[in-house]
């Protein structure tokens, strides 16, 4: 359901959001980089999510491994991230670029050994005991969120939402309920101490709001009833590269990773009044 940039005119609001995005990026990039910067010795991890199967679904994948890419790139190891893709999208045989996902320029093809859960196994289920860790023991340890309640935690998803949702697999929905339950136990069994759920659908923002758990930012790119704008189409490949609150957080987090570009920044502004300003 998300809208390609030809449609501008169709969307007189999307320059407005378009500004509002940016606000929101400089926000988030701050609260991750603050993160990954703070507490020395303290761990961080995620867990990266492409929901949605078949080609046409080609910026969900490319999405995922974007955010993949920008959290490597801010030192953050393979082992502390769980990496599930729905689709090999690089592998379609209509994919024109055979064996490549691209944002821009940017090559994001995962190593095999990158993407932790993939195909049919990316469930509703599975994702839910990959946050709450109520897994078998058979699980291996790359499919596992090894966080304790000293860690700060990334969650990002891309799919297509709705109402409180996000579809999974084109057949499955994960509710905002049982996520907001699933945050919850997170919580009281200690498997973060800051965590960051970010979503990246249509109506993203209603399947954030039943989250009240302590110590959770939430970042969505659409409110309920708004569509998630896609930010290009690319006629080699016939259907849209990426979404853009997406694209402009990879752009934003892999333009100058690390320590300086926060510091810089907060030596001129406060997160504070960044909030105030956006809101």
């Amino acid at each position: 359901c998300s809208s390609t940039v030809e449609d501008r005119e169709c969307y007189p609001e999307r320059g407005e959001r378009r500004m509002m995005a940016w606000r929101y990026i400089l926000v988030v990039s701050i609260l991750l980089m603050l993160s990954l910067a703070s507490e020395p010795g303290a761990p961080v991890h995620a867990v990266v999510v492409s929901a949605s199967r078949y080609f046409f679904n080609y910026r969900h994948t490319a999405n995922a491994m974007s955010m993949y890419r920008a959290l490597r790139r801010n030192g953050i190891p393979d082992s502390n991230i769980v990496m599930m893709l729905a689709d090999d999208t690089a592998c379609n045989p209509r994919n024109p670029y055979a064996g490549r996902v691209t944002c821009g320029e940017d090559d994001l093809l995962l190593e095999s050994d990158e993407i932790d859960i993939r195909g049919r196994a990316v469930t509703v289920e599975k994702f839910l005991r990959v946050l709450t860790g109520k897994q078998g023991d058979d699980a291996p340890r790359s499919e596992r969120l090894l966080s304790d309640a000293n860690a700060n935690v990334l969650v990002y998803i891309s799919g297509h939402g709705g109402d409180g949702f996000i579809k999974f697999q084109d057949s499955q929905e994960l509710s905002a309920v049982d996520m907001a339950d699933a945050v919850d136990t997170m919580w009281k069994d200690g498997r973060y101490n800051h965590l960051m759920v970010i979503v990246d659908s249509c109506e993203a923002e209603t399947f954030v709001e039943p989250i009240r758990s302590p110590h959770v930012t939430t970042l969505s790119s659409a409110k309920g009833g708004e569509d998630s704008f896609s930010s290009s189409s690319v006629s080699a490949l016939g259907v849209a590269e990426a979404d853009e609150l997406s694209r402009l957080l990879y752009n934003f987090l892999t333009s100058n990773p690390g320590k300086e570009r926060c510091a810089k920044f907060l030596s001129r502004y406060s997160v504070a009044h960044l909030y105030m300003d956006c809101l």
